[in-house]
């Protein structure tokens, strides 16, 4: 999988990833570059962590058997689909920017004194000293009592509850049901048409994540953006 020429956005960055030779573009949101030592250090782990063996080293040494689960449980398909560095943003919540750090750390690819300068000039938050952010990870919460979907401590979006189940109510509970699992089987079995409807309205407004359909409207699975 390619994964040169995309952008890595947080609340406080934008970097943007060239599909040649050249390096990195990063900026803050305020639109003030970010010095270019650490650009390049931090291109630097980006392409070290690239690598297959990378995936499999973090797959086996650093994800929790809940943070496999939330991914899907496959390795190979995952590694594909996401990248090393998407794998870990998904499984603990955080931007892509801390997922490259926090890699690059925990495989032994980058010092402890070099990721907490990373994270420094970043503006982002300290790593403790077991090598773990301040906030905890972050998937959304379904509230099926309330009809509230929760992402990062706030509400994303209200549903209106019906007596008999919707459609988006039985996607939500069963993301719910699985504790978030990046992917799920469709609860759904009338049709692609039918899930496809029921995944337009859901996104609908959705800023933090967004849901989709995989194999044929089999799957379901939800991710940052």
């Amino acid at each position: 999988m390619n994964i040169e020429g995309w952008f890595l956005s947080s609340a406080r960055t934008t970097i943007e990833m060239p599909d040649n030779a050249g390096q990195p573009t990063l900026t803050f949101k305020n639109g003030r570059p970010v010095p270019k030592d650490v650009a390049e250090k931090f291109y630097e782990a980006f392409l070290r962590i690239k690598a297959g063996a990378v995936a499999i080293r973090m797959w086996e040494r650093l994800f929790t058997e809940e943070d496999r689960k939330r991914l899907g449980g496959d390795l190979e398909e995952c590694f594909s689909r996401l990248g090393t560095a998407r794998m870990w943003a998904q499984a603990k919540g955080v931007s892509m920017e801390r997922a490259v750090i926090d890699v690059a750390r925990g495989v032994e690819l980058m010092s402890d004194q070099t990721a907490n300068w990373l994270m420094r000039e970043l503006k982002l938050e300290e790593i403790d000293a077991g090598g773990n952010a301040a906030g905890t990870s972050e998937v959304p919460e379904w509230d099926a009592i309330r009809g509230e979907l929760r992402f990062g401590g706030h509400v994303i979006r209200r549903i209106r509850l019906m007596n008999q189940p919707s459609n988006i109510q039985r996607i939500l509970d069963a993301f719910e049901d699985s504790h978030w699992s990046v992917r799920i089987d469709s609860p759904l079995h009338r049709g692609q048409q039918q899930l496809h409807e029921a995944l337009r309205f859901l996104n609908q407004g959705l800023k933090a994540i967004r849901f989709r359909s995989q194999e044929g409207g089999k799957a379901i699975v939800w991710e940052r953006l």
